[in-house]
């Protein structure tokens, strides 16, 4: 299966969007038959426990990402996750994340993620997710548009509004998260 690639295949285990729900054995036997697949992209909540069952069952050369919009990136990089794969848009937060818990830093690692996890839950909202992505990129100058293509609707004023709260509260804590714009 993976052979045709002849390069490190990675697996995108997310049932909520595919419909497809993959077992821990069946995740193994894959990585056990496929020499190319090295990676899992971890989108199948509760992640910690799906992450514990595939090092378990597939053991340590199956390596996980941490997905899910990062809403447990914290816990999954306890757990052994080598990375973070996700669309939050102040990546900056989560390498900050990975970095300090590289360096076992837990502590500091703990009170970014809770600082940071209001912005990432409400930036994971479905249906608007894409919408407040893109208007905080907009703002940033990152894009000039925030147009979101159908069906895909658009964040309200209000909701923006809502949204810049909660980063104007986090620059208030003194993370950098403007790019010199003014927030709404």
């Amino acid at each position: 299966m993976s052979d045709a690639a002849q390069i490190p295949c990675i697996i995108h285990d997310n049932p909520a969007v595919t419909g497809i729900t993959l077992s821990v054995e069946l995740i193994a036997r894959i990585f056990e038959v496929s020499e190319n697949i090295h990676y899992i992209k971890l989108e199948d909540p509760p992640t910690g426990m799906k992450m514990q069952a595939l090092n378990r069952t597939a053991g340590a050369g199956l390596n996980v990402f941490g997905a899910l919009g990062g809403m447990y990136a914290l816990e999954e990089l306890e757990l052994g996750a080598i990375g973070i794969m996700t669309g939050f848009v102040y990546a900056e937060l989560l390498v900050q994340l990975y970095d300090l818990a590289q360096t076992g830093q837990w502590k500091h690692a703990a009170d970014l993620f809770y600082d940071f996890l209001p912005l990432n839950r409400w930036e994971f909202q479905p249906g608007i997710g894409v919408s407040l992505r893109k208007q905080v990129l907009k703002h940033l100058g990152v894009f000039t548009t925030a147009k979101v293509r159908h069906p895909g609707p658009d964040a309200d004023s209000r909701t923006m509004d809502q949204l810049f709260r909660i980063v104007r509260h986090l620059q208030d804590k003194g993370y950098p998260l403007d790019s010199g714009k003014s927030a709404h």
